[in-house]
């Protein structure tokens, strides 16, 4: 039996009303985001915006069900 691979998905808005996010601080993020292992999707800026709203995805497992299990619980 296939065992259907599921995934957990993250946005992230980047930058704010009067300055975009640099490219320095993009890049310290996504390797943060890397490391915790989120692969990027996609990168898209609202129409007249500095803001960057990045999605990102990464592979639902059993450590990572525990952990979403706990943040749930706090809110």
């Amino acid at each position: 039996m296939m065992v259907e691979e599921q995934w957990e998905y993250h946005v992230e808005v980047l930058g704010g009303a009067l300055r975009g996010a640099k490219a320095d601080e993009l890049d310290a993020y996504l390797n943060q985001a890397g490391e915790d292992r989120w692969e990027l999707v996609c990168v898209h800026q609202p129409q007249n915006s500095n803001k960057l709203w990045v999605n990102m995805k990464r592979r639902l497992t059993a450590a990572t069900r525990r952990q979403r299990s706990r943040l749930e619980d706090s809110w």
